[in-house]
């Protein structure tokens, strides 16, 4: 992992931290008051595939996962991820 990176993660992690409190998750309305988004699909989708366990709250450990696979995973993870933002009916390919 570069430098760059290193401090990227830390500055995530700060910033994951202060939103989430002392429950150390994200919920669907902080994760969205964070984003500042104006058009909630995106917000709920990208959640939705954050949440990889259902719990209806986002952990670091999921956000940094789905981080790393948005940078770092190959060409057909980042499509796969994309078209699940759009997959609303669950297709599986």
């Amino acid at each position: 992992m570069s430098a760059e990176d290193s401090h990227w993660l830390d500055w995530v992690t700060k910033q994951f931290e202060s939103i989430a409190g002392d429950d150390k998750e994200i919920d669907i309305d902080e994760f969205k008051t964070a984003l500042k988004v104006k058009e909630s699909f995106f917000a709920e989708r990208f959640f939705a595939l954050f949440d990889s366990d259902g719990s209806g709250s986002i952990s670091l450990t999921e956000l940094l996962e789905a981080l790393q696979l948005l940078i770092h995973g190959s060409e057909s993870d980042k499509l796969h991820f994309l078209f699940q933002v759009y997959d609303v009916d669950g297709i599986k390919l």
